[in-house]
């Protein structure tokens, strides 16, 4: 086509100027309106394509040609308001032209402008993109721990040998309560309220005794009251209600002394669970009612209250300080070591609720976990199970565009941006499995594996809060290589940890995980995941958020996932957000009041470029139909809020005029539309999404996002393309106009007055017009003076040469 342009030009060029000739020579009306009539077929010709008649394109390139061939032999040939006129006429005919050809071009399926530019972005193709691994990390580490899917019944371990039910005397309790003075006044209050009882007991049968037989009952045994009957003293019925007095007494008495038992065992359980009493005491009242009622089951219950209230009385923050941590870590023992005492009728009270608390995953279950399966050899079902590992595409990876150096390339500031990006990535990389990191000594990585090889001793919560941070970052590293969800609690705690290499490497380990059944449970790695976006927001974080993202790959609702990367794309705004209002629905308030503070906080600090980059990442391993909404949503936001719209530039300088997250927006909607095109009965979300957004450019007249939506149509549907152009054919036709328009009026404004400036300089300042060309190499004009010959000048040929005036002297009559 190009050539043909070329060809036609030259042809046009001769035309004109053998008609221009003739008509300069002969002034013949047949050939001014020969000519008049080829530049109006010519301009009917381009009219007919502009208004979309289907016209043959070499036809139009001949009239396009012949026109301008026309205007720019009138420019040189005029005056000088001839040529402001002619000037004038020849840009305008330039704009149709360019819009003539950018009509056939747009949109850009067939790459315009290829040969004018050698910085065209190379086709994408899944051998130039890298996998990068987001789940499972690190690769080829083993589940340190097998996760059954139901309760393993196991043999019944042996009962404790002092497991039979020791009676309580004031003797076994007055030591304890000299530990403590709460303990103290309640039990001397409820000691008092027993000797009172038991005196009017006293009283009372001290009456029926001297009523009935006039003496005391301990006074008399009862060999000397056979011998009052023997000897005659009393009758037989006095001997017989004497007896009967002393049976109901004595039954009486067994039955006081058994209720004060009972009450007194009553008040310790209630002081098990009273807040009030000093925690320092607390385990030996543990200790103290373990040893002496560890065969009543009614005992069960409220340890298992103490244990589920252990997380309240010492939350995190109290964990931290190694004192309290010391008090947490005996009253857990001491608890623990009650169910084993207790044995095997504690065990279903135990299960049942680990069974109702499993959503909960709080940091005292772990050991609890390990601790039914070391002493009854029962585990129970986890909540959460390990995920298989997943890869996506790295788009950052491959060779978009041609290197700088020569006239093609990326723009500076672009180049540098992505080999940023990739530079970060570099330093993101994941650690080798089964290695140390963070420079910790082989020696002390070796004992946080032996503490797990143990169960999970104290050790094991020291670590946790340990001074050394390289130690808290290994023992997150080490739980990511395990891969046992068992540990999940641990690693939640770590996700909050002051250090920030430790909370990636904590990040890394949640992201193995994925919960399996969402039925009334809440997932506390959702909300673990949104707090680290919100509450850690410097630069040293950029990873620990990053991986953070990547474990929203695994979570159980979509939805929630999906709407919390459409803020991180948007900054947090939700006004037109494509999951809509999602968060006011949730019924967690934890995760409801998370995601209103990661709104808050996008507003004030907006994500950077390089976690919003990856985040393409969570959504292609998601493979949701949403995802293509949330990109073209992303896309546009990018559009608005930068001045580097789509346009036809673009293909001149493709990648100088987007930013870097756009192009990586654009890569990731193309590779999502092979895998849509492979299963079609996925594409009705994004042909949807593509739609609305076709819409919207057109309402907001933005042309170049509508012709950039509507490549991305082309490549999912190509029939529903084509139906859609011959349905709109009007919207593309502005459009297209509008585009053109908008991407070429500033060049045309500069164009027409410097062009012209530069004719008129080269005409009239070096004489290379035709028309003021010299016959004789410069010293005489081309056309002749003709006031000073007018036989000279053409139109007198016909007429009689007028009479010569010869002069004559007159001289005067004298001599």
């Amino acid at each position: 086509m190009l050539l043909t342009a070329v060809a036609g030009f030259l042809v046009a060029i001769s035309l004109n100027l053998f008609l221009y000739r003739l008509m300069q020579s002969r002034g013949n009306t047949i050939v001014r309106l020969y000519r008049a009539v080829l530049l109006l077929l010519a301009g009917l010709g381009l009219v007919a394509q502009a208004l979309g008649s289907e016209l043959n394109p070499y036809l139009v390139v001949l009239c396009f040609t012949f026109g301008l061939a026309f205007l720019t032999l009138e420019t040189l040939a005029a005056g000088f308001w001839g040529k402001i006129g002619y000037g004038s006429l020849t840009v305008a005919h330039l704009f149709l032209g360019g819009y003539l050809y950018t009509m056939t071009q747009v949109p850009y399926g067939d790459r315009p402008f290829a040969a004018l530019s050698a910085n065209q972005p190379k086709p994408l193709s899944d051998a130039d993109l890298r996998e990068e691994w987001i789940a499972g990390l690190p690769l080829g580490s083993a589940a340190g721990t097998s996760v059954p899917t139901a309760p393993t019944p196991a043999g019944t371990p042996p009962r404790p040998a002092d497991n039979v039910r020791v009676s309580l005397s004031w003797s076994d309790v007055e030591p304890l309560m000299a530990h403590d003075s709460h303990v103290r006044d309640v039990l001397i209050a409820l000691r008092e309220k027993q000797e009172r009882d038991l005196s009017e007991m006293l009283a009372s049968l001290n009456q029926i005794a001297v009523n009935s037989t006039g003496m005391r009952r301990h006074a008399v045994h009862r060999d000397n009251v056979e011998n009052l009957l023997h000897d005659g003293a009393i009758s037989e019925a006095r001997y017989h209600t004497i007896l009967e007095t002393w049976r109901l007494t004595d039954r009486d008495e067994q039955a006081f002394r058994s209720k004060q038992a009972e009450e007194l065992f009553h008040v310790m359980l209630q002081l098990l669970e009273d807040r009030e009493v000093d925690e320092t005491h607390k385990v030996e009242l543990i200790d103290f009612m373990v040893d002496r009622f560890s065969s009543d089951v009614r005992l069960v219950k409220p340890l298992i209250n103490l244990y589920e209230a252990l997380d309240s009385e010492y939350p995190r923050q109290k964990r931290l300080n190694h004192e309290f941590l010391s008090l947490y870590l005996q009253k857990r023992n001491a608890i623990l070591r009650g169910f084993a005492r207790i044995g095997q009728p504690g065990l279903q009270p135990l299960l049942d609720y680990r069974k109702k608390t499993i959503s909960e995953i709080r940091y005292s279950q772990a050991r609890l976990d390990r601790f039914l399966e070391q002493t009854f050899g029962q585990r129970v079902r986890p909540l959460y199970g390990p995920v298989e590992p997943i890869a996506v595409k790295d788009f950052l990876n491959r060779e978009k565009y041609p290197p700088l150096g020569k006239l093609s390339g990326a723009a500076y500031e672009q180049d540098y941006l992505r080999h940023s990006l990739i530079r970060i990535g570099l330093e993101n990389r994941v650690p080798a499995a089964g290695q140390p990191v963070m420079g910790l000594a082989a020696a002390d990585y070796a004992k946080i594996v032996q503490a797990f090889e143990e169960g999970l001793p104290d050790a094991v919560d020291a670590m946790v809060i340990d001074e050394n941070p390289a130690v808290r970052g290994n023992l997150a590293w080490y739980l990511a290589e395990r891969k046992d969800p068992y540990t999940l609690p641990l690693i939640f705690e770590l996700m909050q940890d002051s250090h920030p290499e430790v909370r990636r490497l904590a990040a890394i380990a949640v992201g193995n995980f994925k919960i399996i059944d969402m039925q009334s449970a809440n997932d506390r790695k959702f909300t673990e995941i949104v707090r680290m976006l919100v509450n850690y927001r410097t630069n040293a974080d950029t990873f620990a958020r990053v991986f953070a993202l990547y474990a929203l790959a695994t979570v159980g609702d979509r939805q929630k996932a999906l709407y919390v990367l459409d803020l991180i794309f948007n900054d947090g705004a939700t006004v037109h957000s494509v999951m809509g209002q999602a968060a006011p629905a949730w019924k967690s308030e934890e995760e409801k009041a998370a995601v209103q503070s990661l709104i808050e906080i996008l507003g004030e600090t907006p994500e950077e470029p390089y976690v919003k980059t990856e985040a393409l990442k969570v959504l292609l391993a998601m493979e949701s139909q949403e995802s293509v909404g949330i990109l073209l949503h992303y896309l546009n936001h990018i559009y608005e809020s930068t001045h580097g719209r789509p346009s036809l530039l673009r293909y001149v300088v493709p990648h100088m005029t987007l930013p870097q997250e756009a192009e990586n927006v654009e890569d990731v909607v193309d590779y999502l539309a092979a895998r849509y095109r492979a299963n079609p009965e996925h594409l009705q979300q994004p042909l949807k999404a593509l739609r609305a957004y076709l819409g919207s450019a057109y309402g907001n007249h933005r042309s170049g996002e509508f012709f950039q939506f509507l490549k991305f149509l082309a490549a999912y549907d190509s029939r529903e393309y084509e139906a859609y152009l011959k349905q709109t054919r009007e919207h593309v036709l502005l459009m297209r106009m509008l585009e053109y328009v908008k991407s070429t009026y500033g060049f045309w404004l500069v164009f027409w007055p410097l062009s012209l400036l530069i004719l008129i300089v080269v005409q009239y300042g070096l004489g290379l017009s035709p028309r003021f060309a010299r016959a004789d190499g410069g010293g005489a004009a081309t056309r002749p003076n003709r006031r000073a010959n007018p036989a000279a000048d053409i139109r007198n040929r016909r007429q009689a040469p007028a009479a010569a005036v010869v002069p004559i002297k007159i001289g005067s009559g004298k001599s």
